[in-house]
């Protein structure tokens, strides 16, 4: 099977991303297309992809739609064509694991349908969705086990569905499922045996329930104007948020779900002005129930997240998040150079540094045309700077990845979490459609305010396993991070250094200056992190450059000088 190829091309999927940071704008809101048109835009792509074999060779290609149609869900969720718009990106998502026979596409297929079949349960398409997750699992993921748990919620939830008799039968086909409540399942081969076609009776007995999961344990971080929860989970589950008055509450209701034997009736006393505290208990045997008890009605986002498995419920007060950034912002902006940071306030110190090499293993990042893979520069990159901070700084260094291996995105800022890194540096190489375009750039967390920041974010996202869409989340870990600005320092500092080091060796050296855009890579990291776009690959002198060792220790060099400002600025003086 001809592999995908991963070239550069002006049509990168940025549709998702640029339809949501669009609405942001009141007057470009207005001129926004409807969902029917563009869903049938997106269409239009669709049918031009499959009648052009030469469009087919390509993967940014394939994602132009998928990424398309998944855009018509995210900006128009109550729309009648969201549902379809859905069961299309799943569909094709699985044409293109069938040429590139990647998993990620299959685990991508099974993101859309599980959405599908969650959020639009009485759509036509919903049925047909939960199908296709038991047939990817048994036919590509080869668990059986799976299979069978996503074959029994189809007569269970869409009991008058033209795919219930097809998937009992499949659950006669597989072997029961190890755990599974013996009569419920020869209850469900009965009825599957006897009356096929009758969808109405034996529903309820034909189902087998998932796995029961567990509340592992309650984390929360306590801000002046915001509290964070986390709900760490073995599995991800079903939840339903409430909101109660008098007194004002908010509780999650977690489906086939128990709490942990030392979690029961368990309480967390919190005093900030927002939330009183945090209490646990079991509602039922199969219902466990998380409430927060607020001093008055607040402003409550609840949201699931996985690898691992967890919920947060963010508690931000009575400004929108929009505000809230905004303000942090110009809070920023007009502070006096004498005034500490909350990271200076509390005396930091830097001992600890992570460096991310970019993509790795199945991921190459971008390949120039003579074959030079991103993935290679960047590790060379990494350890000359790893080198240099150790053996001159004495600090203690941790590589994301020390070889070629793929590292999803979302688990490299958690490296640096669970080491408790101090700094958080991504190394990256840059790419362009002109290839005119040279130069050094580095980046923070921010919304991406230029076209080209929305196409670099795009690009250097492709491989995330989140929804680029998503940009509620983003928002939320831009302002709880608290450390915005101090982000912000250490990327002005390292691109300075970087540039005058290599201007000093090399000529027409340009600085493209620091930035701001919605890099996943850097979302949830609780230490200052920033992504440097060392070069551009696309342009000839500097693919020229990067092939020689002494270029890239230049580069190392140009960071490590930059780190080194950093912990001598008298915000963060360095002791051993």
């Amino acid at each position: 099977m001809k592999r995908i190829s991963l070239r550069l091309s002006r049509h990168l999927p940025t549709v998702v991303l640029s339809l949501l940071l669009l609405s942001l704008s009141a007057r470009q809101a207005q001129a926004k297309p409807t969902a029917e048109q563009l869903y049938q835009t997106v269409k239009k792509d669709y049918l031009a992809l499959m009648k052009s074999p030469r469009l087919k060779k390509y993967r940014d290609q394939w994602e132009k739609v998928i990424y398309g149609f998944e855009a018509v869900a995210n900006r128009y969720p109550r729309s009648a064509r969201a549902d379809d718009a859905l069961y299309n990106a799943g569909m094709i998502t699985l044409k293109l694991r069938k040429v590139s026979l990647a998993m990620r596409d299959a685990d991508k297929a099974l993101a859309f349908f599980g959405r599908l079949a969650r959020e639009y349960p009485k759509s036509r398409y919903a049925d047909d969705a939960q199908y296709m997750m038991g047939e990817i699992y048994r036919l590509i993921k080869k668990s059986d086990d799976d299979a069978y748990r996503s074959y029994a919620l189809v007569p269970e939830r869409f009991p008058r569905g033209d795919m219930a008799p097809k998937a009992r039968r499949r659950l006669a086909e597989l072997p029961v499922p190890r755990g599974a409540i013996p009569q419920i399942v020869s209850s469900a081969r009965a009825s599957v045996k006897k009356a096929p076609e009758k969808r109405s009776r034996g529903v309820a007995e034909a189902a087998v329930p998932p796995k029961e999961a567990q509340i592992l344990g309650i984390r929360h971080w306590v801000g002046t104007d915001y509290v964070r929860v986390v709900v760490d989970l073995d599995q991800a589950v079903t939840f339903e948020k409430h909101d109660l008055s008098n007194p004002d509450r908010i509780y999650l209701s977690l489906k086939n779900t128990r709490l942990s034997a030392d979690l029961e009736r368990e309480s967390i006393e919190i005093s900030n002005g927002l939330v009183h505290g945090i209490r646990t208990g079991q509602y039922r045997p199969d219902t466990a129930r998380v409430v927060l008890d607020l001093h008055r009605p607040q402003n409550v986002t609840v949201f699931p997240l996985q690898a691992p498995n967890r919920i947060v419920i963010d508690v931000a007060g009575e400004n929108s998040v929009l505000e809230k950034l905004a303000r942090i912002r110009a809070e920023a902006k007009s502070r006096t150079s004498g005034s500490p940071t909350l990271s200076e306030q509390f005396g930091m110190k830097i001992r600890k540094v992570v460096i991310d090499a970019g993509h790795g293993g199945k991921d190459p990042g971008c390949i120039s045309r003579s074959g030079l893979m991103e993935k290679d520069v960047t590790l060379d990159i990494a350890r000359r700077l790893r080198a240099s901070l150790e053996d001159e700084l004495g600090l203690e260094v941790i590589m994301t990845r020390t070889k070629d291996v793929f590292i999803p995105l979302e688990e490299r800022p958690e490296i640096a979490n669970r080491e408790k890194a101090d700094l958080f540096i991504s190394i990256h190489v840059n790419a362009a459609e002109n290839r005119k375009l040279r130069g050094v750039e580095t980046w923070f967390l921010d919304l991406a305010a230029s076209h080209r920041g929305k196409q670099v974010a795009a690009r250097e996202n492709r491989y995330s396993r989140k929804a680029v869409s998503d940009l509620e989340k983003i928002l939320n870990d831009l302002l709880l991070s608290n450390k915005t600005e101090e982000s912000t320092r250490l990327a002005d500092t390292l691109q300075a250094a970087l540039t005058a080091n290599l201007q000093a060796r090399y000529r027409n050296v340009k600085s493209l200056g620091v930035k701001g855009a919605p890099f996943m890579v850097l979302q949830g990291a609780k230490m200052p992190s920033v992504l440097v776009e060392v070069s551009f690959m696309t342009n000839p002198t500097e693919e020229k450059r990067l092939k020689n060792p002494r270029y890239r220790q230049t580069i190392a060099q140009g960071l490590f000088k930059g780190v080194s400002h950093f912990m001598k600025s008298p915000e963060y003086a360095y002791s051993k």
